[in-house]
């Protein structure tokens, strides 16, 4: 029985630390033209987040929200907290879809970045993209092109 409860505890511990890995936008080309395209994705955005803002005359951003080292909410605070706080580590979080017309429909690129809330600290900024980044930001990346494929039929090389 103790031994049950230190192997959890171990695997607990090991769990929190973040795993990196190498990043990638999540790219993908459907047959449908710019404007449903882009209705598509402001729509999977919006499903998630209340505020999406248009980024130049092809892309959406999302808000920058707070996220803990391993991609959880940050905690919210109350009038009841009276002044708690933690020292873990948060960071903000956005996420951006860009849409490109091409000759064979459109390209839809997501991306996202994670930046230390505080400034200073030894926290870095991760771009997809751009290095290792916490697999729960690459995987956030890859569900939102994942949502955006169920509204739009993607092309499929050789077929």
């Amino acid at each position: 029985m103790r031994l049950a409860i230190l192997s959890s505890l171990f695997l607990a511990a090991c769990g929190a630390q973040t795993t990196m890995v190498a990043s990638h936008p999540a790219v993908a080309r459907y047959t449908t033209n710019i404007d449903d395209t882009k209705s598509a994705v402001h729509d999977v955005l919006a499903e998630r987040w209340m505020n999406i803002a248009p980024m130049g005359s092809d892309g959406f951003a999302t808000p920058r929200e707070c996220r803990t080292e391993n991609g959880d909410a940050c905690k919210r605070h109350t009038a009841f907290d009276h002044g708690t706080s933690t020292d873990e580590q948060t960071f903000l979080f956005q996420l951006a879809a860009r849409v490109v017309p091409t000759g064979e429909g459109t390209i839809v690129s997501v991306v996202a970045t994670l930046a230390p809330s505080k400034p200073g600290g030894e926290s870095k900024t991760y771009e997809i993209g751009k290095g290792d980044v916490p697999s729960w930001l690459q995987g956030e990346v890859e569900k939102v092109q994942r949502e955006i494929s169920h509204k739009l039929a993607p092309v499929r090389p050789n077929g």
